[in-house]
């Protein structure tokens, strides 16, 4: 870092990462393939991959004060008949705020709303993150996926 500014450490930083992964990928190097089930994008060095097992949703809204209790929207699309869904809610600082539990067993349908409830004290208003867990058996092999996390804000209140 220089002395006198304050700069320099961050691009200094980001041109060694690059340089030792072996440079910046061409965009015909590139590829996405979707199939039923999955969408991958295959950029060499960095691979992401959510399965389309469903989804949650939440308006972006005020903070109120107190607390309350904002409605999640979600839809799942699990692969087998015999499953049971997490959905975690985290804060802007990453913090595992709480857990929703959806259950085959149960009368929770597929499509639907549930609850968070929220303190306004308690956390601090920005971009809050949503993300779905799908835990599945296949005969008797349990398999686990996570889904595309989706982002709301919860703004200050006026």
């Amino acid at each position: 870092m220089h002395r006198r500014t304050g700069r320099g450490v961050g691009a200094a930083l980001v041109l060694a990462l690059v340089l030792a992964v072996g440079g910046l990928a061409p965009a015909s190097s590139i590829v996405t393939t979707a199939s039923a089930a999955t969408t991958t994008t295959v950029v060499p060095g960095v691979v992401g991959t959510y399965p389309d097992y469903g989804s949650a949703d939440v308006r972006n809204q005020r903070l109120r004060r107190g607390c309350h209790t904002y409605r999640v929207d979600y839809v799942l699309r699990p692969p087998t008949p015999d499953w049971s869904a997490l959905v975690q809610l985290y804060t802007p600082r990453s913090r595992k705020l709480g857990t929703l539990l959806l259950d085959a067993n149960r009368p929770d349908p597929l499509v639907g709303h549930r609850g968070f409830e929220i303190c306004g004290v308690t956390v601090a208003p920005g971009r809050f993150r949503i993300q779905v867990e799908l835990i599945y058996t296949d005969g008797r092999e349990e398999y686990r996926a996570l889904t595309r996390p989706t982002f709301f804000r919860l703004t200050r209140r006026r």
